[in-house]
């Protein structure tokens, strides 16, 4: 559904996974992992990305990626990435449609003096929110629907706008350390409705 936003991939240069003991570096000590996604940076060179994908139930995916230098001479560098999604599922009913832009400039205030600011921004409108699990009779057994039946309506919509802003300023110190500020705003907004059918039917008058 899109009462959770997933900005797309694109937005993204890798994800990296940091096993151990990460009670230190976050969450509240549970055994486990941290998953780090790292967002795309400007490049010193001018570079292009076009791809488009298509696929089952009329699945269809466009992305632009452009970066270069912006201003004095390479100095400051810009970089924006836009993608589109518009897809049916398996599931009859159901659509997504989903613009999204990002963009984000570096600037090299010093030598070791590097300043980022960019921000991000995902518009998630889909149709047939909801769902519920696949009724079956009340002595367990399958009904035989097919896998495309809807356990929802065409009116349950459901519309999602998310921004992120972030900055960051960072100094590189002598023996390779470095000193970082990060702030992230991120705002959500949701509006919809949804349906659902659960439970199990009688065989005998398919009352549930």
């Amino acid at each position: 559904g899109s009462t959770n936003q997933e900005y797309d991939t694109a937005f993204y240069d890798r994800v990296e996974v940091m096993r151990g003991a990460s009670g230190l570096l976050g969450g509240v000590g549970d055994p486990g992992g941290i998953i780090n996604v790292v967002r795309k940076k400007p490049l010193a060179e001018p570079r292009l990305v076009v791809e488009q994908s298509l696929g089952r139930w009329d699945h269809s995916r466009s992305m632009l990626d452009v970066t270069g230098p912006l201003a004095l001479d390479g100095r400051v560098r810009g970089r924006a990435v836009l993608s589109y999604l518009d897809t049916d599922y398996h599931v009859d009913i159901k659509h997504t449609r989903s613009p999204q832009l990002y963009g984000v400039i570096e600037a090299d205030l010093a030598r070791d003096t590097l300043l980022t600011f960019g921000a991000s921004r995902a518009n998630v409108k889909a149709r047939g929110e909801g769902g519920g699990d696949v009724p079956r009779y009340a002595d367990g057994s399958d009904i035989g629907l097919p896998r495309s039946t809807a356990h929802t309506q065409p009116w349950a919509t459901g519309e999602r706008h998310t921004t992120e802003l972030f900055a960051a300023l960072e100094h590189r110190l002598a023996n390779r350390w470095k000193l970082k500020l990060n702030a992230t705003r991120s705002t959500s907004d949701y509006d919809g409705s949804t349906a659902f059918g659960y439970g199990a039917l009688d065989r005998a008058t398919g009352a549930g």
